[in-house]
């Protein structure tokens, strides 16, 4: 009879996940995950059974406790613009405090990047999580132009190149975390301008308001 475990599975994981984010898979040696659970290898293979499987467990909570709260703005129930608006500057506000830790980016997407290539399950949960973001921008933008924030026409297109925009951004997190943040923060500056005004007349159209320098149109 296998001996009850004396450890807390999921608080391992989270010293694991720590290490991933960090180091990167490839880089992280059994040893670096004895030293930052403090479990022995025995114990990582009876609860996990290999390293990527501590490895899967440590993703999951990534998403679980990292991504997901950072995507509540945008997935609660009438999510519009002013709630994409806060998603990037939120983003970029995480990333500019994250700017001096060892830590960088996004796991998932480091991840993706470096070892998606040869590693199928993590090749479906990226494209999985990328979704999920799309998902919940087009949502947000649906809204909006449902409660006439913005034109209805390209709400999809947009969502598309602003996933687009994030998932590179937090690419770039990894070797310059100011200017991921600052990516995300021009992002939210354009998507403002997105913003339909409405003129105080009567019987006018309502107009949108023009960027000098719109990337998005």
């Amino acid at each position: 009879m296998a001996r009850p475990r004396t450890f807390d599975v999921d608080a391992a994981a989270r010293a694991a996940r720590d290490v991933f984010w960090r180091r990167g898979y490839e880089a992280t040696s059994l040893a670096d995950l004895e030293q930052a659970t403090g479990l022995n290898r025995s114990s990582l293979y009876q609860a996990f059974d290999s390293k990527h499987g501590l490895f899967q467990a440590a993703v999951r909570q990534y998403l679980d406790e990292v991504a997901t709260p950072r995507l509540a703005v945008l997935e609660s129930p009438g999510a519009g613009l002013a709630a994409l608006v806060a998603y990037l500057r939120q983003f970029g506000e995480a990333l500019r405090a994250t700017r001096n830790t060892g830590i960088r980016g996004c796991m998932i997407v480091n991840a993706i990047a470096e070892v998606s290539d040869r590693d199928p399950w993590l090749r479906e949960y990226g494209a999985e999580y990328r979704t999920r973001i799309l998902d919940a921008l087009t949502g947000a933008l649906r809204t909006a132009a449902g409660h006439g924030e913005i034109a209805p026409e390209r709400t999809d297109q947009r969502a598309r190149t602003i996933t687009a925009v994030v998932m590179g951004a937090l690419v770039t997190a990894h070797l310059d975390a100011r200017q991921a943040a600052e990516i995300l923060e021009d992002t939210a500056d354009e998507v403002e301008t997105w913003r339909i005004r409405r003129s105080a007349q009567a019987g006018l159209e309502p107009e949108p308001v023009r960027s000098h320098h719109s990337e998005f149109r």
